[in-house]
């Protein structure tokens, strides 16, 4: 039934019903019925995220249409796969947004995953000032460094840039 749907506003309301019924029944909350919408949105989120891993695993490891029809994920009706295969993994519209969004991706920030709510463009700016600091003075110590963009340290709030990037992409390396 999901397989063949482009997405999830397809799906109608009697589908979206049965699916909200199936969450009901294992859960129990006198105000269930306020997280319908966003069950439902839940629900399509990991949808998608299902289908992008069935692609990862059974599509793009096959070198050609057929091997990837062939390739049946199990507990999977093979009619569903292949409508899968041929009307969403295997077309040009997948294909151009793929390739646009690997190189999106690569031109994204990168920011390991500890930089909290901060927006980029603030992580950014602490990057080229701590930077600056090294270039006008590379005999710093890491220390210094950290304390001359940051401030003295205090207990319980210690900065440290060693695990934004390497060295080298402060001193120049």
């Amino acid at each position: 039934m999901l397989c063949t749907k482009e997405n999830m506003e397809e799906l109608s309301k009697v589908e979206k019903n049965h699916m909200w019924n199936a969450v009901k029944e294992c859960l129990y909350n006198s105000d269930i019925e306020a997280y319908n919408d966003a069950t439902i949105k839940h629900m399509g989120s990991l949808w998608e995220k299902w289908r992008s891993k069935l692609n990862v695993d059974y599509v793009r490891p096959c070198k050609s249409r057929e091997e990837a029809v062939r390739n049946v994920p199990e507990d999977m009706d093979p009619h569903d796969w292949e409508w899968l295969v041929n009307n969403k993994y295997l077309t040009a519209k997948f294909k151009e947004a793929s390739d646009r969004n690997s190189i999106n991706w690569s031109k994204a920030i990168k920011m390991p995953h500890h930089t909290g709510n901060k927006p980029n463009r603030e992580l950014k700016c602490q990057k080229d000032e701590i930077r600056k600091t090294i270039q006008s003075n590379p005999s710093h110590t890491d220390l210094e460094i950290i304390e001359k963009c940051f401030g003295p340290q205090r207990h319980g709030h210690v900065f440290g840039y060693r695990g934004w990037n390497q060295e080298k992409a402060f001193r120049g390396v």
